[in-house]
Formats: C-alpha cells, structure tokens, sequence
C-alpha cells in the first residue's frame, strides 16, 4: 500500500509539475486522501454497489472540506462551501454562455476529483483482490497523457521513471508475498538475512529496468502523432471549442489580473469606465432605514497637484482571532453584508461606510485614532476572491438627521483636525473665496456642507468627457470657473477642497454607487457604478456622505423632527476588538496567518457548526451499513488474531530472535519457558521458586515428590499447602484426571506468604547478630 501510494503521489506531482495553474498542491493531497479511503474499502466485505455508494457518499463530504481548507484558509467553514459552489456555478455559467473560462479553478475541481478517484479506484482494487494492473494502469495512463500535452523535457520523464521504479518494487513485493506464503504452507522457514537479500534483488531490478528504459534509444515521433491523432479525435467530436473554453484560464501566459478598483492614488483627470459588467451583488442583512448605500473601497486625506493620496498608515494583518474592527464612532445599529463577486477578481474589499466586521483574512491600512480606536482606510485580502466567490461584513447602519448633524458642532479630534483640513500648497485663491462666499452668514458644518453640495450640483454639468486643463491653470480652477463640467471625481474633489479652505475636515472616498435595487434585499453593482463622493466629519456621528454629483440622485435626510429608528436605536458589540500595534508604520507588519480557531462572530461557530456537520454526516453514511459488519468482521478479526499470535509473547519473542539467528537472552528463555507451561505447572513452580529463595540447593534430577519434601524441610507448617500443590499437579501431569486449579491457587498463594516471612526473618536476624557483633546497644537499634 505504501508503494502504491508513493506511485500516485508520483503521478499527482507530474501534474503539479506542468505549473498550469495555482493550487494544484490540492490534487497531491486529495491523492492521499482517495488512497486512505480505497484501502478500507477494499479490505472490507462490501458488495460493489455497497463500495459505490461509500465512495459516493464520503466524496460528497471529505473533498469538498479538505478543498475549502486548502482554497480557503481562514475563512468561516460555512463561507468556505457557498464560496466553492458560487465559483463552481460562476465557471458552468460561463461555459453555458459558450464563452472562455479565464478562471482555472473548474480544471484544478475537475483534476482533483479525478486523482481522489485514481486514489480510491487503485487502493481498491489492490487491497480487495491485489489485482496490480487495475492498481497501476491508471495512474500510468495519466502520466502518458500528461506527457503528451505538456512535454518537459528529462525533468518530466523523471516522474515516469519514478512512477515505474515504484510499480516495478509493488510487482515484485506483491509476488514476493505470494511465494512466501506457499513457502509458510511448506514449512519452509526463511532467515532474516535471506529476506534482506531478496528485497535487494527486487530493489536492484527495478531499478536496472528503469534506467535501461531511460537510455533506451527510441523514437520521440510518436509524441507529436498521438498529440496529433488527440486533435483529429477533438474535432470529430466537435468539442474542440468547449473544450477550449474550459482550458482558455490556462493558456493565459501572465496571471490574471487582480483587479484592486483604485489604487494608491486617484488622478483628478481619471476618466471612469462605461462598462455593463457586473462586479457585485449585494445582500443586506439586519435593519433598513438607509436613505442610499455606498460601497466604499479606499479613501483618500491628501490633496496636490490634481491628485489624491494616502498618507503614511499603520497595517495589520487580520486573521481568523482579530477581524473586529473598534471605529471611533460607532453608534447605530449592526448589519449584516453579503458580497458575491462576479465578473472580476478582487484583490480589495468592498464594504460599506462602517465596517467593524470581515469574514477574510486581510491587511488593513488604517489610522490609530484612540485608545483600542482605529480609522479604517481599506482592506487588501490575503488570497483574491474569484468571480463566484462571497463574503460577509458586519457594518454599523446609521441615518442622522438633519438636526443631528446641525447641532453636532465643531469640537473636532486632532487626529480629524491634523489629516483632513490639509490644502494644496499652490491651491488658488480663488476658490477659497468661492467657498467662503458660498458659506457665508452660515454658522455650522452641516450647512455649510450642504450649501456647497448645492452649489455644485446647480452650476456645475455632468459629463464623462473632460479635456485637459490649459497648461499652467490649475485643474480645479478650471473646473470650477471656466469649463463647469465633469464627473464625479471633478464633482468631490472640489467639495471636499472648498470644504476644507472653510475649516470643515472632510476627504474622498472612492468605491462604488448603491447599483440597482432588486428585491428583496439585493444590489446588483456594475462597473459603470464605479464612483467618487466626499465625506464630512461630525463629532459624535462620525463621516457622513454628501452627493453634489449631479448624474446621482440628491441625498434627502431626515429633518430630525420625529426621531428614526435607525438614529435612536443602540449599537449592539458584535465581537472582540483588534489590537493597535505599537510600532511606528513601516517598522513591523505583522505576519498574516490563515486559519485557526476564530474567536470572531461568525468565524468560530462556523467552524464549530461545520465540524458537526462533517461528522455527523460521516457516521450517518457508514453508520448503517458497518452494524451489519460489525459482527462479522470482529469474528474475523478473533480468529486472525489467534492465527497471528499462537502462542504467549516471550514464545514469540524467542522463535523470531531463533528465526533470525539472533541471540536469546537468559531471562527471555526463562521467561519462555515458564510461558509455555500449563497453568498447574507454574503453580507448582513455587516450590521451585521456594527452595531457591531460601538458599537451599537443588539438582536438575530432582523430582516434584522430592522437591517437596525438601521444602518442608526448611520451611515448617507449609506441610499443607505443599500436598495441595503435589497432589493436583502430579495426577494432572502423569495421570488422565486433570488438577483442580480452584484448589491449587489459594495452596499457591499461601505458600508465596509463608516464603517471604521465612525470609524476612532471617533477614532480621542477620541483622541483629551483626549489630550484636558492632558492639550497639539496644536503645542504638
């Protein structure tokens, strides 16, 4: 078995070796796994359906979890299986659609479960009957294939050769087997040595055999024939098309590209894409009251040059024990949010406008901002998330009124005060009065944003097609004065700046607009959704979204007359809070570990809930079937158990050491030896062991009788337990009527007692005569 599994594992790193996609270590795995099961199957006494139906069942469960485990680390469980099914739904969409597979991931499903398969097909048919064709046939009718579409050269045909070195010791060591257990039924004993010599000669042929078909001369014609009688038999078919569609991820020389949406920085003249595809459906989960949603990717505090940046941030990784999120303002109700990717792979997160919750593992860049308190800038998942996949966010829901927000005042935190009031060094005067015109006689935050976010929208054009500036004008200038048209980038750039020349800290956010509502509860998000919109920071409510983009609905809060659900209602602690790391940015990252136990909502029951699952599925398949074996096989399991060990372990213990032509040691021989007495003859061993322990000498020739009664001799009042002993053992020994054991045991017991009193006495004595001799006195003893 282990040759076998050593040979498919062969076979599995042939196919890791081609590199044609990530992840293919899984199929290595899954190898092992199918192997692990094919052996208990076929030692088992199930009929083929029975086996069928096993096979079947334990699929379903074991390669889908050990594939999340190794696709997925550290993500919830119950994540991990909707994940695998959206991908896998994703990939038969797309195929069904006639269109290219840029994903690879239904090739590396389809080449897992064909290995877990080889695995448990191969381990069967050699545990079941020790049929080696159907053991190793397959696995080398994979390794001619492979060889045949992906040619690597000596490194590729070293797989084969190992393959075969591998397959050649199992025939040898299966046929080994064979002759061996005629040999046994002749009587025919073989020593230690002869077997190490003949598992040599098996070694040495093997791999005589592999590397004389290595140097072989032969010719490598054939190769482009077969790969050419492969093509001929594809387009018979006509299949060559699908088939290419299920193959196009892996003809993509370079990667596919992780798409991050914005990058580090956002040019003000970057124009936004018209594109249909869908990037996003969105669930909501938990309570409702929103006016719109945004879906954020990344904000941005700093502002030169027509160009929006990041300022130096802390990262840290959060893994399955730390995905809790501590925001410094908080308040408001907690949500649930379910992200399906499709169309797109995502490198970062798209959440909503308070985050305090993620199901992925990722590096968060982030601003410390308290004590435990964090500002989130955005999130970098540690593995992209495919089109199919999902994940969930946990986000604060908060709708705050305008009476809110117009009392909210301006006693801002310095962290607010030192990141997001900063100007452009060159910013024209110009719109400094502009804003400052705009706001005047106005004497809180929330108007003056809001009169600003009118203006724009009133005096500003919405249009996808901007020229650029005239050189030596500065872009936002002419934006605002001469041209009078853009887009969303142009609409809150100049927002956030005016709102900033007025002392109001404010910054740009980049993400994507609300997409379109489908009941009940699901956005469906598009490229074209792509969009840009300024936040305003109000002390105890936090950001608030403002929309001066003319080509967006207008943002209609609440008055705040009557109070609202959503503003009233108390936030609710969702998990435990991540830790704010003491190193400066840039001196330490902390290791992104995937996995483990979460202690997070949601991570930790999954895995529990999972766990259960899994198990519980386990003994419900084979629950059933193996009470009806269990008799059986325990009968059989006795009886080989008493063909396997025929005699006590010290016998067996001195037969493999003679066997072997080793040395026995005395006590192993003594020990033998008294093992292979009848239970009377060790009883009456304790005269033996008697007369020794009393120092009285004996001969080999003595007989029992005489042993006897030389033990009365020196041992007074054992007259009774002696006869006992000689009276059950001599009939049982030389007569035909079998010794009572249930008298000879309590004569035995009582026997061993008077001996070590005997001898106890005589110790003591000697001792008193030696303290007698020293000269002690009696209070000295």
């Amino acid at each position: 078995m282990l040759l076998l599994l050593l040979a498919l594992v062969v076979a599995s790193q042939r196919l890791v070796a081609t590199e044609w996609t990530s992840k293919l270590g899984l199929v290595s795995l899954l190898t092992i796994g199918g192997v692990l099961l094919g052996i208990p199957l076929g030692l088992s006494r199930f009929g083929g359906r029975t086996v069928l139906l096993l096979a079947l069942c334990y699929s379903l469960v074991v390669v889908p979890f050990i594939s999340a485990a190794v696709l997925l680390p550290g993500v919830p469980w119950l994540e991990r299986m909707v994940s695998l099914g959206g991908r896998i739904g994703y990939a038969a969409g797309v195929l069904a659609a006639g269109e290219p597979l840029e994903d690879a991931f239904l090739f590396l499903a389809l080449f897992s479960l064909g290995f877990w398969s080889l695995g448990v097909f191969s381990a069967r048919a050699l545990a079941r009957s020790a049929d080696f064709k159907s053991a190793v046939l397959p696995g080398a009718v994979v390794l001619i294939l492979l060889q045949i579409f992906n040619p690597g050269g000596d490194r590729s045909v070293g797989f084969t050769a190992l393959y075969l070195f591998f397959s050649l010791l199992l025939l040898g060591r299966m046929n080994y087997a064979r002759r061996r257990e005629t040999w046994q039924a002749w009587h025919l004993l073989s020593s230690g040595e002869a077997r190490a010599n003949i598992n040599l000669t098996i070694l040495g042929i093997a791999a005589v055999l592999v590397l004389a078909a290595w140097l072989m001369p032969i010719s490598t014609r054939s190769i482009p024939l077969l790969r050419q009688w492969w093509q001929d038999l594809g387009d018979s078919w006509g299949k060559n098309e699908s088939l290419d569609n299920v193959i196009a991820g892996l003809e993509i020389e370079d990667p596919i590209p992780v798409n991050e949406f914005y990058g580090r920085s956002l040019a003000l003249g970057q124009e936004p894409s018209l594109s249909s595809t869908v990037y996003f459906r969105i669930q909501t989960t938990g309570v409702g009251g929103q006016e719109r949603y945004y879906w954020r990717v990344r904000s941005y505090d700093r502002y030169q040059n027509s160009v929006w940046d990041t300022s130096p941030a802390y990262e840290r990784g959060l893994t399955a024990r730390s995905r809790s999120l501590q925001l410094f303002e908080n308040s408001g109700v907690n949500a649930e949010f379910t992200f399906k990717v499709l169309g797109t792979s995502a490198g970062l997160l798209v959440t909503p406008a308070r985050p305090i919750w993620i199901s992925r593992p990722a590096l968060l860049t982030f601003f410390p901002v308290g004590e435990d308190m964090i500002e989130p800038l955005f999130f970098r998942v540690n593995e992209p998330i495919q089109s199919g996949e999902e994940y969930l966010v946990h986000a604060v829901l908060m709708e705050p009124t305008v009476k809110q927000l117009r009392i909210a005042g301006s006693d801002y935190p310095d962290w607010v005060s030192d990141l997001y009031l900063q100007l452009p060094e060159n910013l024209p005067p110009a719109i400094s009065a502009l804003a400052a015109g705009i706001t005047a006689g106005l004497d809180n935050p929330y108007d003056k944003a809001a009169a600003i976010t009118a203006y724009l929208r009133d005096t500003i054009t919405y249009s996808l097609s901007v020229p650029l500036h005239p050189p030596g004008r500065d872009a936002l200038a002419w934006f605002l004065f001469d041209y009078q048209q853009g887009y969303c980038n142009y609409y809150a750039t100049a927002e956030v700046v005016m709102l900033r020349s007025v002392g109001v800290p404010a910054r740009l956010v980049a993400g994507f607009g609300e997409g379109e509502y489908e009941s009940p509860g699901w956005y469906t998000v598009r490229q074209r959704d792509a969009h840009a919109w300024p936040e305003v920071y109000f002390p105890g409510i936090g950001w608030v979204e403002f929309e001066p983009t003319t080509a967006e609905p207008e943002l209609v809060r609440p008055s705040g007359e009557a109070p609202t659900p959503a503003a009233t209602a108390q936030s609710i602690p969702l998990t435990p809070q991540v830790e704010i790391p003491a190193e400066l940015p840039g001196e330490a990252e902390e290791s992104l570990a995937a996995g483990g136990e979460g202690a997070d909502a949601g991570g930790g029951q999954d895995t529990l809930a999972m766990l259960l699952v899994f198990f519980a599925t386990i003994i419900l398949l084979t629950g059933g079937l193996a009470w009806a074996y269990i008799s059986g096989a325990l009968e059989r399991g006795y009886r080989r158990l008493r063909s396997t060990f025929h005699a006590p372990a010290p016998i067996l213990a001195r037969e493999w050491l003679e066997k072997n032509s080793l040395p026995v040691p005395a006590w192993l021989q003594r020990r033998a030896w008294l093992a292979g007495l009848s239970p009377l003859a060790r009883l009456y061993n304790d005269v033996y062991r008697g007369l020794h322990g009393l120092k009285v000498p004996t001969t080999s020739a003595q007989t029992p009788g005489e042993a006897a009664v030389l033990l009365k001799a020196h041992l007074p009042g054992a007259d009774e337990q002696v006869h006992t002993l000689l009276d059950e053992y001599q009939p049982d020994v030389y007569g035909t009527t079998p010794g009572s054991l249930e008298k000879a045991h309590p004569a035995a017991q009582s026997l061993r007692r008077m001996i070590r009193r005997k001898r106890r006495y005589e110790w003591r004595s000697k001792i008193k005569k030696i303290a007698y001799l020293g000269g002690w006195k009696e209070e000295d003893k």
